[in-house]
């Protein structure tokens, strides 16, 4: 249900660098939902990242290249319902198995 007063959590970004008409690379940036922290999710690894790469560097403008990521799709949680998830997106719940490298 939509509404002009709710607020909202960015949650993901998916960004692509790369020619449209040729080989690209595509990588998931997650803010879980009750963490302060982002992380990008690649064909080789997890790493933590700051807001300035999974957001603001996504932009795209007139200096964007092709080994620039650029944002194809944003993925907003309306806050009221965080609590209704089943997960709470906490960090520190990920697998160690991901092999999370922090700044």
């Amino acid at each position: 249900e939509f509404s002009d007063d709710a607020e909202y959590h960015l949650f993901a970004t998916l960004g692509h660098r790369g020619r449209l008409d040729g080989p690209g690379e595509f990588a998931l940036y997650l803010h879980p939902l009750r963490s302060r922290c982002w992380y990008r999710f690649d064909r080789k690894r997890v790493i933590q990242v700051d807001k300035r790469e999974a957001v603001d560097a996504l932009y795209g403008g007139p200096d964007c290249g092709e080994h620039d990521f650029v944002a194809n799709m944003l993925w907003y949680v309306k806050k009221s319902a965080v609590p209704e998830l089943e997960c709470d997106g906490a960090a520190c719940r990920l697998p160690t198995s991901l092999d999370i490298i922090k700044l």
